[in-house]
């Protein structure tokens, strides 16, 4: 099959699957794996590509075109330009969640000359830890995820990215298990923050994630609550905490932290100008 032909082949399987731009992914796909962007389709079209090339993309095709979402097809996501292997089991990392990077790293980068300690709760496949890690070379993470699936991406994506992150397999419902006497200067989550009776009408594409990642209990703030209480003994006197939030969440988790004891809280918006997270200062050390 001729470039040309493998890629408008492609795009048949994608638009009949329900592909919202079937043009873009198939285009995606034959850059990804064959090398051939848009130009190249056009300008060496008549090339030949070879059968095993041809029969990987067919039938990363055909599992795209059953609903699997891309990052699971490709196997490997970026992040802040930073490379995620993903796959059945993990959470997809999204650019939304970049805002809680951001935070956590402008406010280490206030400390330069300080070894700040950073603990990571829900880090599914590390897009957090890693990020802080790789930005932050004065930052010492520790990343927790209960999950058997997605700690076995979590040590991938560390090791991918040589990054300086010392994961831990363990139910962040039980600090004891895990913490003693530490305390950390951030503390940051990007928990699982969807209300149970809102999982089945999420997108097909999302239905393939791990609902352990996406499930906040009845009305979405179970995480919220929890962390916010039980964590706030492993903070430094002015300890930083830090969410990401769905929409709508921000008033209610800023009351549950202003109960705790912190102070100075703020929202940070993404780019659709969604209050994406919250971040608070502890004061009751």
């Amino acid at each position: 099959m001729t470039v040309k032909e493998l890629y408008l082949t492609i795009k048949n399987i994608l638009s009949q699957g329900g592909v919202s731009d079937p043009s873009f992914e198939a285009s995606y796909l034959m850059e990804e794996i064959a090398g051939y962007d848009r130009n190249k389709i056009i300008v060496y079209g008549d090339d030949v590509i070879s059968d095993r090339e041809e029969e990987k993309l067919l039938n990363m095709a055909k599992k795209r075109a059953a609903g699997e979402p891309l990052q699971y097809v490709m196997g490997l996501w970026y992040f802040m330009d930073l490379p995620f292997a993903v796959g059945k089991g993990v959470l997809i990392p999204r650019e939304d969640t970049q805002v809680c990077v951001d935070i956590c790293i402008n406010r280490i980068k206030e400390n330069p000359e300080k070894e700040m300690q950073v603990l990571d709760l829900c880090a599914g496949s590390g897009a957090i830890s890693v990020a802080i890690s790789k930005y932050c070379k004065n930052a010492k993470v520790i990343a927790v995820e209960k999950s058997p699936e997605a700690y076995e991406y979590l040590l991938k994506n560390i090791y991918i990215n040589q990054a300086d992150v010392k994961a831990v397999k363990c139910d962040i419902f039980y600090p004891e298990n895990f913490l003693q006497d530490e305390e950390f200067d951030i503390i940051v989550s990007n928990p699982p923050y969807i209300k149970r009776e809102e999982l089945p009408t999420l997108q097909s594409e999302v239905q393939y994630e791990p609902k352990m990642a996406l499930d906040g209990g009845e009305s979405g703030l179970d995480f919220y609550s929890f962390i916010t209480k039980r964590y706030t003994e492993f903070l430094k006197k002015d300890g930083m905490l830090v969410y990401e939030l769905g929409e709508g969440q921000f008033e209610d988790v800023k009351k549950m932290m202003t109960d705790a004891g912190f102070g100075n809280i703020s929202s940070s918006l993404d780019i659709g100008g969604v209050e994406r997270a919250i971040s608070g200062f502890y004061k009751n050390n």
